[in-house]
């Protein structure tokens, strides 16, 4: 039996690994939509955009590519050289934005009128 690429437990981990990318963009949009911030939000769809485009490009690899070329091993590794960094920038970006969401609080500035002194007795 020839082996065409990398084991099948890679495929799992590489599943995995975007499923936790995925609860992770869940987490993070959800803070950037408490908190309104608009460069998380920019990295969080731009993150998300990267991971989508993973798996359209999977799917055009896996059900189009496959019966043209007919290069099993191949088109494995070009698949995976070609998902790896974006799944790995979209990890990045969303990890990011989850970071500069829960970064620094705005304060208000106190209404007018109140002192920042306590009086005095």
């Amino acid at each position: 039996m020839d082996s065409y690429g990398p084991p099948q437990a890679l495929f799992y981990i590489g599943y995995a690994l975007q499923c936790l990318a995925y609860l992770a963009g869940i987490v993070a949009g959800v803070i950037v939509i408490t908190r309104k911030r608009t460069l998380p939000g920019i990295l969080a769809a731009a993150a998300f955009f990267l991971l989508g485009l993973d798996l359209l490009i999977r799917f055009i690899i896996w059900n189009f590519l496959v019966n043209v070329f007919h290069d099993y091993g191949t088109l494995n590794w070009v698949s995976y050289c070609l998902s790896t960094p974006m799944i790995l920038i979209g990890i990045i970006a969303l990890v990011v934005s989850v970071f500069m969401s829960v970064g620094k609080k705005e304060t208000l500035p106190p209404p007018p009128g109140i002192e920042d002194t306590p009086p005095k007795a």
